[in-house]
């Protein structure tokens, strides 16, 4: 899909480092949240869940660092090497540096689809989205049973997920979209 839209490898690099790691720093419901409130009640902090929820809008490296990669990608400045392998692209249309050795062989980015499989960027959102939708879910299901004392439904869900089983989650999760 990158190679098409003629995205060099170094642009691609930035783009998934700069976006990856803070964006699970802003998702609550991963081993990054789980560790946090693990930490959260180990010092005896009641409700880490909700903690974590409003320590949110504190994580200022993770929501720049996005919207910096939002803003590069929408207003198309580069700098850097990025602004060099972006020139490099357009007059040569090598996304890849000469001296550049990948670290994946080319047999394995050049395997062919299946014939009958009709190349849509919906095979690969649906089940992503399936995915993710799925997690409070089953954060849910496995803690609702452990939450003792809660005031009405949307507190019991809160406290279930901070509760709830994040291995057996992410499993549950990640089973379903196949």
């Amino acid at each position: 899909m990158f190679d098409k839209l003629h995205i060099p490898r170094e642009k691609l690099a930035y783009i998934a480092d700069s976006s990856s790691a803070p964006s699970s720093i802003l998702i609550p419901i991963n081993a990054w949240g789980a560790f946090l409130m693990g930490l959260l009640l180990v010092q005896s902090i009641g409700n880490p869940m909700s903690i974590l929820l409003h320590a949110m809008v504190y994580n200022f490296y993770p929501i720049l660092t996005i919207l910096m990669v939002f803003v590069i990608i929408v207003s198309k400045k580069d700098f850097g090497k990025m602004a060099k392998a972006e020139k490099r692209t357009r007059e040569t249309g090598k996304l890849l540096n000469d001296n550049t050795r990948p670290l994946i062989s080319d047999t394995i980015t050049s395997l062919e689809s299946k014939p009958e499989v009709k190349l849509r960027a919906m095979n690969m959102y649906i089940p992503i989205l399936t995915m993710v939708m799925m997690m409070p879910v089953y954060l849910i299901y496995t803690g609702w049973p452990m939450v003792t004392n809660s005031n009405g439904f949307f507190d019991h869900s809160i406290k279930a997920i901070g509760a709830g089983s994040g291995s057996s989650a992410v499993l549950y999760s990640v089973v379903i979209p196949n």
